[in-house]
Order: structure tokens, then sequence, then C-alpha cells
């Protein structure tokens, strides 16, 4: 892909990710791309999941997943 990580580049992965049916692979990405620059994109994370899971029923899990984790990890996140 590229050498150059961005919360951008994640997310376009993580959607493809979700569209295949490997949710697993499409949390791990959302959880990095959050943590990604010292947790400073995990609201648009947030919102882009959350936009995911009302058009796609596949990534209402995702969402899920990804909610818990951030409420679980609030220590680790900088908001």
């Amino acid at each position: 892909l590229t050498k150059f990580l961005s919360h951008d580049i994640l997310l376009k992965q993580a959607l493809y990710f979700g569209l295949n049916n490997q949710p697993k692979q499409a949390l791990h990405l959302y959880q990095g791309a959050c943590l990604l620059d010292h947790s400073k994109s995990c609201e648009v994370v947030s919102l882009h999941v959350n936009e995911l899971a009302n058009n796609y029923q596949q990534f209402e899990d995702i969402r899920q997943d990804y909610n818990g984790w951030v409420k679980d990890n609030q220590s680790k996140i900088i908001k």
C-alpha cells in the first residue's frame, strides 16, 4: 500500500475488510486508526464506523465491538 500510514488509509482498508465480511480485520484497523497520532482521529473513526453501520448491516457488529473497545480503553484514548 504505502510506507506512510494515515487514518485515511486504515479506514479505507477497514472498509474493504468489512465489505468482504472480515470483521475482525476491519475492527483491528479501526482500532489502529483511532490510536494513530496519539488518538487524534478517534472521533473521526467513530463517526465513520457509525455511518457505515447505519448503511450496511454487516458493519453493525463491528460498530458494537469498536464502541465497546473505545469504552474499555478510555485511559489510552486522549481526547
